[in-house]
């Protein structure tokens, strides 16, 4: 065997036996406890659709927080009658403050629907 040869055969056993290694060494572990990549795709997904479940739960809140801020400034705007404080026992209670303090936390959370209807737009295309 000619030397050239002789290097390029011993290249080729190395580059060989590392990749050998290097695959051993990935897929033992979940070889080991019964994980298939299969199975790692899957819970990732699951995770990844929980979220979106939790998202969307916070988004129909934060809209239905909205709807009720709205209607109470409708109420004041044309009546001047407070419905949060009338409920709730005064602008000053504590309990119509958290309203308030939620219906502004809502607000700021649906900013970023603007942002998620052009990410599904952009998805179904």
């Amino acid at each position: 065997m000619s030397n050239g040869l002789r290097k390029f055969s011993e290249s080729f056993h190395l580059v060989r036996s590392w990749l050998i290694f290097t695959e051993n060494a990935i897929l033992f572990p979940l070889k080991k406890f019964k994980i298939s990549l299969h199975n790692l795709r899957e819970t990732v997904n699951n995770m990844f659709s929980k979220k979106r479940q939790v998202n969307k739960m916070l988004d129909r809140i934060a809209l239905l927080l909205l709807i009720v801020g709205g209607v109470n400034w409708g109420l004041l705007g044309i009546f001047r009658f407070d419905l949060v404080a009338f409920l709730f026992g005064g602008q000053a209670a504590i309990i119509s403050r958290i309203i308030y303090v939620l219906v502004g936390i809502s607000a700021i959370w649906c900013i970023s629907l603007f942002f998620k209807e052009q990410e599904l737009i952009e998805a179904r295309s």
